[in-house]
C-alpha cells in the first residue's frame, strides 16, 4: 500500500472518529435538552396543580376572615352603649361564635416548596415568573405568623372569658380553627359592654382586617401567577 493511500485512510478514519465522538456530545446534548423541558413541563403542570387548590383554599378563608371581621364589628356597636339585656343573649353569642370559627390559609404548594428548596427555579426559563413565585412563599409565609397571633389572640379571649364564668366549654373543646358550633358559647352579653372585652374584640377585628388585606394580596399574586403559568409551554 502507497504511502499516500495509507495516509488518505489515517485522515478518513480521523474524520469518522472525530464525527462519531461529535454526534455523541450532540446526542447527549439533545437527550439533555429533552430531559429538562419534560421536567420543565411537569413542573409547569405542577404549579398550576398547586395554585388552583391555593386558589380555593384562599377563598375558603377569605369568607371566614370576612364574617369574624363582620362579627366583631357588630360586637363593638352592640357594646358601645353600656350593659346588654337577657334578650340580646342568643344574638351576641351567635356573633361571638362568628367571630371565633375561622380558618387558617394554609394551601399543598408541594411543587413550589420543592422548587424553592431545590434552587430550580431558573428551570422555568422566566424570571419574572420565578421572582412572583418566590414573593408569593414569602408572603404566605407572612400571613401564617399573623394568623398564628390571630389564634393565640383567639386563646387569651376565650380565657378571659372562661374567668367571668361564660359557657365557652365549646371553644375549650374545639381549639382549632373551622370550630364546629354544635355547641354554642353562653352568656357573653354579660360582659359584652366591658371595656377588656370591647378590647379584646377590637384587637380580634384589626387582626381580621389586616388578614383580609394579606389574602386580598394574595389573591392578585395568584391571578398574576396563573397567568403566566398559563402562557408558559
Amino acid at each position: 500500500m502507497s504511502e499516500g493511500i495509507r495516509w488518505k485512510r489515517a485522515l478518513v478514519e480521523g474524520a469518522v472518529i472525530v464525527g462519531s465522538i461529535l454526534l455523541a456530545f450532540g446526542i447527549d446534548a439533545w437527550w439533555g435538552e429533552r430531559d429538562e423541558a419534560s421536567r420543565r413541563t411537569a413542573v409547569i403542570e405542577g404549579l398550576r396543580s398547586d395554585f388552583a387548590a391555593a386558589r380555593v383554599d384562599l377563598d375558603r378563608v377569605t369568607a371566614f376572615h370576612l364574617e369574624g371581621r363582620q362579627a366583631a364589628e357588630t360586637l363593638m356597636r352592640m357594646g358601645a352603649d353600656g350593659p346588654l339585656a337577657e334578650a340580646s343573649s342568643p344574638r351576641v353569642d351567635s356573633l361571638f361564635a362568628g367571630l371565633a370559627g375561622t380558618a387558617s390559609f394554609d394551601p399543598p404548594l408541594g411543587t413550589l416548596e420543592a422548587l424553592i428548596s431545590s434552587g430550580d427555579l431558573d428551570l422555568l426559563d422566566d424570571p419574572g415568573l420565578a421572582g412572583e413565585l418566590t414573593l408569593f412563599h414569602g408572603e404566605v409565609g407572612d400571613l401564617d405568623r399573623e394568623q398564628r397571633y390571630a389564634r393565640e389572640t383567639l386563646t387569651r379571649l376565650i380565657e378571659y372569658l372562661g374567668t367571668e364564668d361564660i359557657g365557652v366549654e365549646s371553644l375549650v373543646a374545639h381549639p382549632d380553627w373551622d370550630v364546629p358550633w354544635d355547641l354554642q358559647p353562653d352568656g357573653i352579653h354579660r360582659v359584652a359592654h366591658t371595656q377588656e372585652f370591647r378590647g379584646w374584640v377590637t384587637l380580634m377585628w384589626a387582626l381580621y382586617t389586616n388578614t383580609t388585606g394579606g389574602l386580598a394580596e394574595l389573591d392578585a399574586a395568584i391571578t398574576s401567577i396563573e397567568s403566566r403559568l398559563a402562557e408558559a409551554s
